[in-house]
């Protein structure tokens, strides 16, 4: 089976009343390429997120990738974090790492803009990847299922 093996990317939260020394946080941080319509984006980086329903990205990536209004599809998504939301959806191409690419339905939110990352949830990656997380010894690693 082809695999990736990750190290954890920590970030340090800031002080604030409720963790008064701060506090780490530990993530699973792999790097992605998207493409639509010869438009390219490689080295995007991602959270490997277990709790989301689908591929997000900043929404910003929509002209980007040159994707055209009509092309974009909305659907109402929830989070535990935040209310129900209206994003746009469009076809696309994710290549995960060194992984072969894969067409995907991804979503496009104004949330992730100021985080210049995406989010890679169970549509279109983790229903093609297995996936052990071990951040106790600082590692996760990615599994392609066509390959077992």
């Amino acid at each position: 089976m082809a695999q990736y093996k990750g190290s954890y990317a920590a970030t340090d939260i800031e002080v604030n009343e409720a963790f008064p020394q701060g506090c780490r946080v530990y993530r699973a941080i792999v790097f992605v390429t998207v493409e639509h319509g010869g438009n390219i984006v490689k080295d995007f980086p991602c959270l490997v997120d277990t709790g989301a329903d689908y591929c997000q990205f900043p929404e910003y990536l929509i002209s980007d990738l040159g994707i055209e209004e009509s092309e974009l599809k909305h659907a109402s998504i929830d989070a535990l974090v935040v209310s129900s939301a209206l994003v746009p959806f469009a076809s696309l191409t994710l290549t995960v790492q060194d992984f072969k690419p894969s067409p995907i339905r991804a979503g496009f939110s104004k949330e992730l803009n100021k985080h210049k990352a995406g989010i890679l949830g169970h549509g279109g990656c983790l229903d093609r990847f297995q996936i052990f997380l071990d951040p106790q010894n600082g590692f996760f690693v990615l599994g392609d299922y066509e390959d077992s």
